[in-house]
């Protein structure tokens, strides 16, 4: 028991430490959430005790959040979500290191139970509400479940136990999502969560020449924060760059036959993603501030005519962002080849292998943006089809013919942002 009373009073010092450090960002920080909380906090008390009964759009919402935040730490390269220090792997044996894991998985069970109390209460508006146990269950599980479905991932060998676990996770997010309207699913879930846990506490094969790397990289990071060592911070975010190259990616057979659609994969996640992501956050702020009553007491987001039409400029960011950063990488592309990199594809399949995924990315978000905003189908269907024919013409003329495309771009750009809003036409 004196050891792990150790290396919880060393967590606490390294919190001190770090805190001591950052004071200053951290004191902003809580000026900023108390100026907020004090413009909506007692708006939003009375709108969540108003809420009489089980409001599914808030639950998808939420839903929604989670799925986003498990898939991010669900690739195979990102960092462990179980952290020790890098010595406790040298001084305990096997089990005593499973037992801190499993010290570990409870510390998060604690964290989830604590926001899915939240969450169902903002979900049910009441802790008396029917249906709060079951809100409150789902999320926990489901929160608990994406835990242990990317550990897992995180110490697989094989590829193919990959696609195998997130063909459960598939499962369980179906379970978790249609759990709220039945007792028997919850329970099915619930089942679910116990197995998965006890594969993960007594089986599981810890991938240890990965996770000592990664758990030593993640300390110097520490020390680094601790002791507000900016140039150490700077170099070591380079490195972390450096990592995510490192290794052999798999690349299906179907995609060796057709290397520039993998070119754009590998391109789009490493480098062009930060504006995919940009314009996927604006568009959800413009469709929470839109669809939840919360932030209508806000001053100037009391008309519904500027909510309506922030949520307009937010579906025009969700594509037009990802749209300029697809066309970024493969300009990059073409100029490398210009420059001498030889590519022994013309110039036409080369612009027609890179735009498949684009194109695929714009069909899915428009699917989603219809589902959500419940519009009809076949304005959703012109909508689609006149974005792919947008993202094929930006493509093809910002390579053949940009001074054209510069020409006419500010009047494509003008005519997205009005075809955002045939979505909004019930």
């Amino acid at each position: 028991m004196k050891v792990y009373k150790f290396l919880a009073l060393n967590k606490i010092r390294e919190k001190i430490r770090l805190i001591k450090n950052m004071y200053i960002p951290i004191v902003g920080l809580i000026i900023f959430l108390a100026m907020v909380l004090g413009i909506i906090g007692k708006d939003f008390f009375n709108i969540i005790k108003s809420i009489k009964m089980f409001d599914s759009k808030i639950y998808f919402i939420f839903f929604l959040c989670m799925l986003a935040s498990i898939i991010c730490k669900m690739r195979k390269n990102s960092m462990p979500q179980i952290v020790v220090k890098p010595m406790t792997l040298y001084l305990f044996n096997t089990r005593k290191i499973r037992d801190v894991f499993v010290l570990k998985y409870a510390f998060f069970v604690i964290k989830y139970v604590l926001l899915s109390l939240l969450l169902a209460f903002c979900t049910c508006g009441s802790f008396q509400s029917n249906k709060y146990v079951m809100v409150f269950g789902g999320y926990t599980i489901y929160l608990i479940e994406g835990l242990l479905v990317s550990w897992n991932i995180y110490n697989v060998i094989k590829q193919s136990y990959i696609y195998i676990w997130k063909a459960i996770f598939v499962f369980l997010s179906i379970l978790t999502l249609t759990s709220c309207t039945s007792v028997i699913i919850e329970f099915i879930n619930l089942v679910c969560m116990i197995l998965i846990f006890i594969y993960t506490a007594k089986y599981l094969n810890i991938n240890y020449l990965k996770y000592e790397n990664d758990i030593k990289y993640l300390d110097k990071v520490l020390v680094a924060q601790n002791n507000n060592d900016t140039i150490l911070l700077n170099q070591y975010s380079k490195e972390k760059i450096a990592r995510k190259l490192y290794g052999k990616e798999y690349m299906p057979n179907f995609l060796k036959k057709y290397p520039l659609v993998w070119k754009a994969v590998i391109s789009i996640s490493r480098i062009g993603k930060l504006p995919i992501i940009i314009g996927i956050v604006c568009f959800s702020l413009t469709f929470m501030i839109y669809t939840l009553p919360v932030f209508w007491s806000i001053p100037v987001l009391e008309f519904k005519e500027i909510r309506y039409f922030l949520l307009i400029f937010g579906v025009f960011s969700l594509f037009q962002f990802s749209i300029q950063a697809f066309f970024k990488q493969l300009s990059d592309l073409v100029e490398k080849q210009k420059n001498g990199l030889y590519i022994p594809f013309k110039l036409s399949k080369i612009i027609l292998q890179f735009s498949i995924i684009p194109t695929i990315y714009i069909i899915i978000m428009s699917v989603i943006v219809t589902i959500l905003l419940k519009s009809r189908i076949y304005l959703s269907i012109i909508f689609g089809v006149i974005m792919v024919m947008y993202i094929w013409i930006t493509m093809y003329f910002g390579i053949k013919n940009k001074n054209l495309l510069n020409k006419i771009y500010t009047i494509l750009s003008i005519v997205v942002f009005l075809l955002s809003s045939i979505l909004m036409i019930k």
